[in-house]
């Protein structure tokens, strides 16, 4: 019972932060307080870079994902687990949600289909991996912990394996 509150916990986290993002970012672009095409163009200018990345993008690429589950795995170690673990759920959403108005925006319909291609072959890794993290964390039942951990290294894995060399590819197709 209690692992099931905690994933429905997590997923309404989630949700909110989505919810937020995507009602932040269209009152700021429907203002005009913040110009979307800029956002984008510098957005787009990022990924035709990845395309060309080489050894040192990887490496730098590969650093950034590992320090970002070990943030995610000391927030889950000390105190205030049950806090943060919200807090990298509204995270989560609120980055996916920024992301998916700003496509939308600037490309219609078709920003919607580059959301899900550039985004969803390494998220069906990480958000599991996350997710993996933030219920051993808000769970007060013990797990095995060299289980967990061998399956969110192979997730981490995998994710990275994706975002280096099947989203570049996804993306050339936009």
């Amino acid at each position: 019972m209690r692992l099931e509150r905690s994933i429905t916990v997590l997923a309404a986290a989630v949700l909110a932060g989505w919810l937020l993002a995507v009602l932040l970012c269209n009152g700021l672009f429907y203002r005009d307080i913040v110009n979307y095409e800029v956002l984008y163009q510098g957005m787009a200018g990022c990924w035709a870079k990845v395309s060309e990345r080489g050894r040192t993008g990887r490496i730098s690429l590969l650093a950034l994902r590992v320090l970002q589950a070990a943030a995610v795995y000391g927030i889950m170690r000390c105190r205030i687990r049950r806090a943060g673990s919200l807090f990298l759920g509204i995270a989560a959403g609120f980055c996916g949600g920024v992301l998916l108005s700003l496509l939308v925006w600037s490309r219609g319909v078709s920003g919607g289909l580059l959301f899900l291609a550039c985004g969803f072959p390494q998220d069906l890794a990480y958000l599991p991996c996350l997710f993996l993290l933030l219920i051993r964390g808000r769970s007060d039942r013990p797990v095995q912990k060299e289980r967990l951990f061998c399956i969110t290294v192979f997730l981490l894995a995998a994710g990275i394996w994706m975002e280096l060399y099947i989203s570049p590819l996804i993306l050339k197709l936009f």
